[in-house]
Parts: structure tokens; C-alpha cells; sequence
């Protein structure tokens, strides 16, 4: 060990560094950066993968929207509707029929036909309508007199008593008396929501062409 002179003229010993430590340090220096530009390149990859993750998922996202057809003026398409009570709880008036139509060629409902464009399979809508649109006008000439004879036993003979009918498809159908007379009752032979506001919900299934 090696004494070096100080102006106090007291000997200190000479710090002297092992050699083993000095190569440790460095090792231990280089060992960080190693450690740290591993660090941030694994960062680097790993938000790399994110960013192709996301964009990739993104782009088969924007993909599949910009693949999926929906309906334009012009097409044939087929719904299926039931016709509801506007204001009502009742059973649906019409319950899952299907139809199939050309977009503007206003064969059925104006609205219906506006209300559709841009719909793709699958999504549904609702439409408010004058029953009159469905079911036709109320026409005077369907306000049929009847004689109290032929009604069935039991009939009340009063104005907004039910007459029921079987139809040809089998399906009974109430029509209100009117008007009560000596010897007959008017009964009114329109449908019952001719008149009244409905609502259409309906789901396109196709777009045909």
C-alpha cells in the first residue's frame, strides 16, 4: 500500500480500485443499456403488434360494413310485417306475412317504399299509416241492411252490438250494428281500422335483386 503527502502532513493510504470492479462497473453499465434498448424495442414490438391488431381489425370492421348490401331504389325486396293497433294492446290486427315489392314503384304504401332505402337484411322498422292505407276507405256503400230475421239467436239488437261472420279463409270477423230499424240493423262492413291509425312493423328478410 502506497502513502501519498498531504499539506497537513498527514498520511492517508491511497484509494486504489480492484481491477475485478472496475470491469464489474462496466459490465454492469453496459448490461443496463443492453437491458434498456431491449426494453424499449420489446416496448416498440409490443405496441407495434397492438397497432396491427387494432388496424387490422379495423380495416376487416370497415370491410364487412362496406360489404354488407342495403337496400336502394330500384331493388326487390321482401319484408315481413304485422299490422298493429296505433294506440291499442290488442292482438296484431295482421301477424307475419311476407311481401315482396320494388323500391318505388308504390304498388303498396308510399311510405313504406321512402322507409325502406337504406335498410340492410336483418333490421326492422315501424310505420305509422292511416288504416285506410291497408284495409281501404270507409265506403257508405258497404253499410249493408240486414234483416232481424236472418241475424243470429241472440243478437242484440242495439247500435255498436258485434254481428260475427266466417270469411272464406275460415276467420270470424266482428262488424258493428249501426243502425237499428223496425224490421232491420245496418250493419257497417268495412273493416274495423279503415278508419283508425295502425302501425306497420316490419323487417326486411331479402334484398332480391
Amino acid at each position: 500500500m502506497t502513502f501519498k503527502l498531504n499539506t497537513t502532513g498527514e498520511s492517508k493510504p491511497t484509494k486504489r480500485r480492484l481491477p475485478g470492479l472496475a470491469l464489474t462497473s462496466t459490465a454492469l453499465a453496459i448490461g443496463m443499456l443492453v437491458f434498456m434498448q431491449c426494453t424499449e424495442q420489446s416496448s416498440f414490438l409490443t405496441q407495434k403488434s397492438q397497432w396491427s391488431a387494432t388496424s387490422a381489425f379495423g380495416l376487416f370492421a370497415a370491410t364487412s360494413t362496406e360489404t354488407q348490401e342495403s337496400v336502394s331504389n330500384g331493388n326487390a325486396v321482401r319484408i315481413q310485417y304485422s299490422v298493429h293497433p296505433a294506440m291499442e294492446t290488442a292482438a296484431p290486427i295482421v301477424r307475419d306475412r311476407k311481401l315482396n315489392f320494388t323500391v318505388g314503384k308504390k304498388h303498396y304504401l308510399p311510405e313504406l317504399d321512402e322507409a325502406v332505402i337504406g335498410m340492410v337484411p336483418g333490421e326492422s322498422k315501424s310505420l305509422r299509416v292511416p288504416g285506410s292505407r291497408i284495409f281501404g276507405p270507409h265506403h257508405r256503400g258497404l253499410l249493408v241492411p240486414v234483416s232481424k230475421n236472418v241475424l243470429p239467436e241472440g243478437t242484440p239488437l242495439k247500435r255498436g252490438a258485434m254481428v260475427w261472420f266466417t270469411t272464406a279463409g275460415d276467420n270470424v270477423e266482428g262488424h258493428p250494428i249501426v243502425e237499428v230499424n223496425e224490421h232491420t240493423v245496418v250493419i257497417d262492413m268495412n273493416h274495423p281500422y279503415s278508419g283508425k291509425p295502425v302501425v306497420v312493423r316490419f323487417r326486411v328478410t331479402n334484398i332480391l335483386s
